[in-house]
């Protein structure tokens, strides 16, 4: 390799080295508070991997189970069982629960370059990887537990080895390897393995051929589906019947022949409305999701600017003779998960799509900048700037959101308040008899339980035994803890209680007129806004 060859590698390896290190900065900076608090999933993931940690069982007592139960919605374990070291290192705290999506975030720039590099080369991939690192929907899922986020990062890392295979023994197995690991985090790429396992196997069906290979990885393959099926036996269809899109069309209903064509007609519509709702300009580049913990305020999933780069990108796509075809398979099938689910436009099902949009983005930004390069040196540079000041007024608008809106703005819809609740109960909750928490908050004894960092031993020894509680689970009090309205009027009288209420069930003026009781402790959040009031009755 000559030297005019060597100085331009160094400077793709720097371009992108540059390029993972703004991605991690966006991915880690301000981490634990931005979301500002734990979304129920994250709290969940976090509880059950300390859970793991300190008793080798999940919260209901299950010893290393192969899902976990937690809101009945039977998650997929990989995500908790990865989150156990970094709770051991840092602590059962927002940036350990959050800090393997984050990682894995970083890890999809890298494996965005790779694939982009095999169909398009190096300064295209450079271009895509850039996009990946400071897309809104790329930075969003990275900073928060996402489970989706994760199993993205592996299946693109098998998409690699799958398409750099070339009937290699090795790399078929890593890349088989890694699309199950994938499966075994998020329920969605449960949905996509079959037709992807099949497409490996049809790339490689040379190695299929000598015996020794064909018996191997038939054993190889066997020995990750069949924990799946326990998984899908043991609950793994529980959150599909609860997002499944027949729960808008009612076939029992149906009393004759035509309204079952009605029926019929009525979901078939709606799973291909979902299904173009993926392909959306005003979804991707304009409005994002409805869905309060997967969308950033006034952001689309990817910045408006980038409509452009991919129209032009779809063009010399069209254009050119680069064969994708794998690719236009993987896009073509990613929104197959989402469009079987009630929901219109959830992001987290259908992360694939938005990395192949960013490939052909890269692709168009590329080609637009060979177009420029060629005007003259005045328009050139206008228009260089131009993109420049867009790009960077997006990303500095996404900064700030990130560090000065959502953590001030948005706690409503990242269950903000209980950190600071359980500071100030953790420490006193065994002086009393009973605590009588009030919040609107559903699923609240997981927020208990993780930010109390309340003893999982403890925790199954309430509970009985792992089978003792109700399925489905409707009573989610705990040990003290009793989660319910508070009746000032009745509850004055109690003793020994502890109340976490709001101001309104704990009047300052009747609590202060109540002989046995006496104000803890107002609790404030650090803008200055009431939290919650706790009080106890001697």
């Amino acid at each position: 390799m000559d030297s005019k060859n060597k100085k331009l590698n160094r400077r793709i390896i720097f371009t992108l080295f540059a390029i993972v290190f703004l991605g991690t900065i966006l991915r880690l900076a301000y981490l634990s508070k931005s979301p500002p608090s734990l979304n129920w999933d994250e709290a969940s993931l976090g509880y059950n991997a300390y859970s793991l940690l300190t008793t080798g069982s999940d919260e209901y007592g299950f010893k290393f189970p192969i899902t976990f139960r937690s809101f009945d919605d039977y998650k997929p374990p990989l995500y908790p069982y990865i989150t156990v070291p970094f709770i051991a290192i840092f602590g059962l705290n927002e940036f350990a629960v959050r800090l393997p999506s984050a990682i894995a975030g970083i890890s999809i720039i890298i494996a965005i370059y790779l694939i982009t590099s095999f169909y398009f080369g190096k300064y295209v991939a450079l271009l895509s990887a850039f996009f990946i690192a400071i897309e809104p929907w790329a930075v969003h899922f990275s900073r928060v537990a996402f489970e989706t986020n994760l199993g993205l990062s592996f299946l693109l890392w098998s998409i690699f080895f799958a398409i750099t295979s070339f009937n290699n023994y090795k790399r078929l197995i890593i890349s088989i390897f890694l699309l199950f690991l994938s499966s075994y985090t998020y329920h969605s790429y449960r949905i996509l393995l079959i037709p992807i396992l099949a497409s490996y196997i049809l790339i490689n069906k040379n190695i299929f051929q000598l015996k020794k290979h064909f018996f191997f990885l038939t054993a190889f393959i066997l020995i990750f589906v069949t924990p799946l099926i326990f998984i899908m036996k043991s609950g793994g269809f529980a959150r599909l019947e609860s997002t499944s899109i027949l729960r808008i069309v009612d076939f029992s209903k149906s009393e004759s022949p035509m309204q079952s064509i009605y029926l019929s007609y009525t979901l078939f519509k709606n799973i291909i409305g979902r299904y173009f709702a993926y392909f959306s300009p005003a979804n991707l580049f304009i409005r994002g999701s409805n869905e309060p913990n997967q969308q950033i305020p006034g952001f689309g999933i990817f910045y408006p600017i980038e409509f452009l780069f991919f129209i032009i990108g779809a063009y010399y796509l069209i254009k050119s003779k680069i064969r994708i075809n794998y690719l236009l398979f993987a896009l073509l099938l990613s929104p197959v998960p989402a469009i079987i689910t009630w929901n219109w436009f959830t992001p987290s099902r259908t992360l694939i799509t938005f990395c192949i949009f960013s490939i052909i983005i890269g692709f168009g930004a590329y080609n637009l900048l060979i177009h420029i390069s060629r005007q003259k040196i005045i328009l050139k540079t206008g228009l260089l700037i131009m993109f420049s000041v867009i790009l960077l007024s997006g990303l500095g608008k996404l900064v700030t959101t990130y560090l000065f809106y959502i953590p001030y703005v948005e706690k409503g819809n990242w269950q903000f308040g209980f950190r600071e609740i359980m500071k100030v109960v953790s420490p006193i909750q065994d002086n009393y008899d009973q605590i009588i928490f009030e919040t609107g908050q559903a699923q609240p004894h997981i927020f208990t339980l993780f930010y109390g960092k309340y003893p999982p031993v403890r925790y199954h020894k309430d509970l009985g035994s792992p089978n003792a509680v109700e399925k489905p689970r409707k009573n989610f009090n705990f040990g003290k803890y009793n989660f319910r309205r508070i009746y000032w009027p009745d509850d004055r009288n109690s003793t020994n209680i502890l109340f976490i209420g709001s101001e309104y069930s704990l009047p300052i003026q009747d609590v202060a007129s109540a002989k046995n009781a006496k104000i803890i402790s107002d609790v404030y959040d650090s803008q200055g806004d009431f939290v919650a009031r706790i009080v106890e009755t001697r």
